[in-house]
């Protein structure tokens, strides 16, 4: 009987041990780092801006969005394709100097997993101009009427055309590659973007997104872009994050059989959700469970055997 008992107490102990250590919850986030930035007539230095995700994660990706001291804004997609660099980049050209924000959000793993934001003030700097010569000073007029209209023609002409040449200056359109025609069906590996032209430079091309798992019809293939039917229309996403074979739909039937099979796991199981806690604050809420649990339990054993000890004098 006495034997029994200490078992009993025994096993109960290391239950209550493993339950409190696998309630310890790691949470991982996104950082980033930035350099550059200056704004200013004398050059504008681009701002960059470097992911860096947690290590041991692929097909991982992020937005990130700079708003400047002028209040335009602007946002790009870093992708993380595999795990042998955890660190990405991305270049955004300030358009004012003064204090910037910089935030990372949206950051997903290749599970749909969230890793989290971050977000910081940067300052964009004011550049030097480069120094001017002194202007020379102005020639004397030529005493031909003639030849003075036409250096004045040349003149004005010359002019007009250089602030011509500058207002009309504009961003070069995006030119989609040559595609590949092809016809099947594709699923989403995670959560991402659908654009109307294929670049992750501008941020007014975001038409949509796919959910993972989400099957759409692919039309045509480049070496980085898919071409797709989008809500009737042609869009696109990048190969990495669509795949051709279809999601399995019995994986979740199947841990619950495994976890059926072995009772002292699935009893294990049960008491861990009940004692489930907060990611942010899982840590700390085990730890100190396993240290109120094993003095608890300690206890309960030293009051037993000194009973059992007791009777055995008094007998």
């Amino acid at each position: 009987m006495r034997n029994r008992v200490l078992k009993v107490l025994t096993i109960m102990i290391i239950m209550l041990m493993i339950v409190a250590s696998t309630n310890k919850v790691f949470a991982a986030n996104v950082s980033f780092s930035t350099s550059g930035g200056k704004f200013g007539t004398g050059g504008t230095e681009d701002l960059t801006v470097t992911v860096k995700f947690p290590d041991g994660v692929k097909n991982a990706q992020a937005t990130v969005t700079v708003t400047f001291a002028d209040g335009k804004s602007d946002s790009k997609n870093v992708i993380l394709v595999s795990m042998g660099d955890s660190r990405k980049s991305v270049v955004f050209t300030p358009t004012a100097a003064g204090e910037a924000t910089v935030r990372v959000h949206e950051a997903i793993d290749g599970s749909n997993n969230s890793l989290g934001e971050a977000s910081a003030k940067v300052t964009i700097a004011n550049s030097t101009p480069a120094p001017q010569p002194d202007p020379k000073p102005d020639p004397k007029p030529d005493p031909k009427p003639n030849n003075t209209v036409a250096n004045n023609s040349t003149t004005n002409t010359t002019t007009n055309t250089t602030n011509t040449a500058a207002n009309n200056t504009v961003k070069p359109e995006v030119k989609n590659p040559e595609f590949k025609t092809v016809n099947e069906k594709v699923y989403a590996v995670s959560n991402c973007n659908v654009r109307s032209s294929c670049s992750t430079e501008i941020n007014d091309n975001k038409i949509g997104g796919l959910s993972k798992g989400q099957e759409v019809t692919r039309t045509g293939t480049s070496a980085k872009w898919s071409r797709i039917e989008y809500n009737g229309k042609t869009a696109y996403v990048y190969n990495t994050l669509l795949t051709t074979e279809k999601p399995e739909e019995t994986e979740e039937n199947e841990v619950e059989n495994e976890v059926v099979e072995d009772g002292f796991k699935n009893e294990l199981d049960l008491l861990k959700d009940d004692i489930g806690v907060l990611p942010e604050v899982g840590t700390n809420i085990a730890t100190v469970s396993f240290v109120g649990i094993a003095i608890i339990s300690l206890a309960v054993v030293l009051i037993v055997r000194f009973r059992i000890t007791k009777n055995e004098i008094d007998d």
